[in-house]
């Protein structure tokens, strides 16, 4: 076989192992109550981010939308049952509420490392907050998961804040799982990218 054939062909099957290793992050919501979400993280955060994210890059929210949330104002304090994240993190802080200085509702969780290209357990994590009631259980809307701080609200330009993925919600049901923001295969591109530039560099030396 030609060398530059051969050299091709090896890229070929490097970059599409480490694709198959770089699935965007899935967000499953496994079940809701008022004070409560199970979720599962599946796949990778992006490789790389902006630069520009809200408490970039250690935070991810959930927002809720729709008539989902019910609760007001008022926040509460989080917990997790388990991090979602592969690598030795921590749950520093977070609180879910409608805050009545932003304008979204949501739940904020931040890490003490960067989550930049970490990998999801694939386990089951309920995220708990006091015993306030904030969710309608029979709600019909979306949860979505973000990479970065949301009390400024949903940045359609990716800059503050990144929509990593999206479930939907009917009547307090999970009805669609977790669908992947273009904005994060994007990002994932552009990892693979730097992966493939660094091999062609450290190839010529």
């Amino acid at each position: 076989m030609n060398p530059k054939t051969a050299w091709f062909a090896a890229a070929v099957l490097m970059l599409s192992a480490v694709a198959a290793n770089a699935a965007p992050l899935q967000f499953t919501v496994n079940n809701y109550t008022s004070n409560s979400v199970t979720f599962t993280l599946n796949g990778t955060m992006p490789a790389t981010d902006p630069g520009t994210l809200a408490n970039s890059p250690v935070e991810i929210d959930i927002n809720y939308s729709g008539n989902l949330w019910i609760g007001g104002n008022n926040f509460s304090a989080n917990s997790l049952s388990a991090i979602p994240f592969n690598g030795a993190l921590t749950l520093v802080d977070g609180n879910t509420g409608g805050f009545g200085y932003t304008p979204t509702d949501y739940s904020w969780l931040q890490f003490s490392d960067p989550l930049t290209g970490l990998t999801g357990t694939g386990a089951p994590v309920t995220l708990t907050w006091g015993g306030e009631s904030f969710l309608n259980t029979s709600g019909t809307g979306t949860m979505d998961l973000y990479w970065g701080n949301l009390e400024n609200g949903p940045d359609s330009n990716g800059i503050r804040n990144i929509r990593l993925a999206s479930v939907s919600i009917f009547n307090g049901k999970v009805v669609m799982g977790t669908v992947p923001e273009p904005t994060t295969v994007a990002l994932l591109g552009l990892g693979l990218l730097g992966v493939a530039a660094s091999r062609r560099k450290t190839a010529k030396k």
